[in-house]
């Protein structure tokens, strides 16, 4: 087995990979705790109608110390149906204002929030990432976005300075279906879209990648319902990002018989193939029934946001269910929940102590590091050489371990350094009880 070099990110126990043995742990899919007072953000104008999505994006500008939010309005009448762009912008991520924008005539004002809508068409699933390292100032806000009104149907792109003033490009991008996410992977330096195959004949995920938002090439179906999941799913799309040095994402599993659509957590080592972490737990499920989020809930089109110590997940929820007998009511708001950081997939031991020996690991520190929630327990650990045995004075007697405590980071000391082990690749052996371990690294 190849030994796995962490490279200094933290590592996380979403990964398959990085488990050896594992004998009296839980491995649990941590749900993000919602906020009380969801929804932070609902149809409240009349161009709004019933359904503010964040089919769209939200981001935090760290210097203007700013959440800023791209979100998607789905009104429908007997008449027509209005799915624009709106923009709002919050100082804490729950109160939100709607500025006057004067862009976009509306029933003959231009007195609303709306920011962006294609000549000839209405958008779907618009996805805004903010490119700092373009060096052209008027692409540095990038907008995809489906449509079907104008010929041929595709992926679009619009591009701005400052994610107000949108100026479209008219050729398509990438001609496939809607339901499209778009991100940018750092670890590949690719620009991604991830959207539906066309004539595939269910709802899956193809992956379109490019090196400068200008020539797309279709790469491969990367995630497709199989014999594992209930009869009738189709995967409705995904969010994909970059973290601690993996890919991870957002998974939109689509029960077709219940016509509900939830998340669940998704990984890849490449960026090409991936896999659905932890025998598909939900990661992001639906609220009480009856509720604003009782159908349809899914994170927006953005990695989640980290302010001091929680990570910020913005999601939508939707009442109806989809295909609502009802056209042309449909009824959806915009929620905010929180997550420790690292904290998606945790080891678990309540009474009794458990263990969990990782793969072979290259050494890259001096330090072993944790984020672990040991209250009233322990987490505690010992090296051991690449062949299994226990290296002399990194035992599990000699460990200072973490007690009583709760940490982002703590340091599981031994009498020496790391460095004295003289060994370049190690496995680590971690025991656990009354206690959550999220991930590890060397510093």
């Amino acid at each position: 087995m190849e030994a796995i070099d962490t490279r200094g990110y933290r590592q996380l126990f979403i990964r398959d990979d990085l488990i050896d043995s594992i004998q009296g742990l839980s491995r649990v899919v941590n749900q993000p705790r919602k906020f009380h007072g969801n929804p932070v953000l609902t149809y409240d104008k009349p161009w709004e109608g019933n359904c503010v999505i964040t089919w769209g994006s939200v981001l935090y500008d760290p210097f203007e110390k700013l959440f800023r939010i791209w979100y998607e309005v789905y009104k429908r009448s007997s008449e027509k149906r209005d799915i624009i762009l709106c923009y709002a912008a919050s100082r804490d991520g729950i109160h939100w204002e709607k500025p006057n924008l004067g862009l976009i005539d509306y029933n003959g004002s231009k007195d609303n929030n709306i920011v962006f809508q294609p000549p000839g068409g209405t958008l779907d699933s618009p996805t805004v990432m903010e490119d700092r390292n373009d060096p052209d100032a008027e692409r540095r806000f990038k907008l995809f976005f489906h449509t079907g009104g104008r010929t041929p149907r595709g992926i679009y792109m619009a591009f701005s300075r400052d994610g107000i003033h949108w100026k479209l490009e008219e050729e398509v991008k990438i001609k496939a279906g809607d339901r499209n996410t778009a991100y940018y992977d750092d670890l590949l330096s690719k620009y991604r879209v991830v959207t539906r195959i066309p004539g595939r004949g269910i709802r899956t995920c193809g992956l379109w990648e490019s090196d400068d938002c200008k020539r797309w090439e279709f790469v491969k179906e990367i995630l497709a319902p199989d014999e594992k999941d209930p009869p009738g799913t189709q995967l409705y799309g995904m969010v994909g990002f970059c973290y601690e040095g993996i890919h991870m994402g957002y998974l939109e599993p689509f029960l077709v018989p219940k016509r509900k659509l939830n998340a669940q957590l998704i990984y890849s080592l490449d960026g090409y193939n991936w896999k659905r972490a932890c025998e598909r737990k939900t990661f992001l499920d639906w609220g009480p029934e009856g509720s604003w989020e009782s159908a349809w809930v899914f994170p927006s089109h953005n990695p989640p946001i980290r302010i001091g110590d929680e990570l910020y997940i913005f999601y939508q929820g939707r009442k109806t269910l989809h295909w609502s007998r009802d056209p042309y009511w449909v009824v959806g708001s915009i929620g905010l929940s929180f997550l420790r950081p690292d904290g998606f997939v945790s080891l678990d031991a309540m009474y009794d102590e458990g263990s969990l020996t990782t793969s072979p690991i290259v050494l890259r520190g001096d330090e072993l590091h944790v984020n672990a929630e040991a209250r009233p327990g322990y987490v505690t650990a010992e090296i051991l050489n690449k062949d299994g045995n226990v290296i002399a004075g990194f035992d599990k007697k000699s460990c200072k371990g973490m007690t009583g405590t709760d940490s982002l980071d703590y340091t599981l000391g031994f009498p020496g350094d790391l460095r004295e082990i003289g060994e370049e690749v190690v496995r680590i052996r971690f025991y656990i009880r009354g206690a959550k371990l999220y991930s590890f690294w060397f510093k």
